[in-house]
C-alpha cells in the first residue's frame, strides 16, 4: 500500500513538468492514498502542500486526513 502513496505523489509532482497544474482532485488522490496506507503525517503534509500551492482543500481533503487519523488509531490527533 505504501507504494500507492509513492506512485501517486510522483505523478502529482510530475504534473507541472507536463504542463498540467495539480488541482484539488489531484491532491485529494494523494491524501487518500496516504489515508488508505495509514500514513497520517504524510496526509497532513500533502494537505499543507496543497494549500501552499494555492489549491483550496474541500470536504474530501479533510475527510481523507480524518480517515488517516482514524485508521492509525489517532483520534485525538484528528481533533487538533
Amino acid at each position: 500500500k505504501h507504494g500507492q502513496v509513492e506512485r501517486s505523489a510522483a505523478w502529482l509532482q510530475r504534473m507541472p513538468s507536463l504542463g498540467v497544474e495539480p488541482d484539488v482532485m489531484s491532491y485529494n488522490a494523494v491524501i487518500d492514498a496516504c489515508a488508505r496506507s495509514g500514513e497520517v503525517e504524510q496526509a497532513e503534509e500533502w494537505l499543507g502542500r496543497m494549500q501552499e500551492f494555492g489549491a483550496v482543500p474541500n470536504v474530501v481533503s479533510f475527510s481523507s486526513v480524518l480517515h488517516a487519523c482514524a485508521r492509525a488509531g489517532e483520534a485525538t490527533r484528528a481533533e487538533a
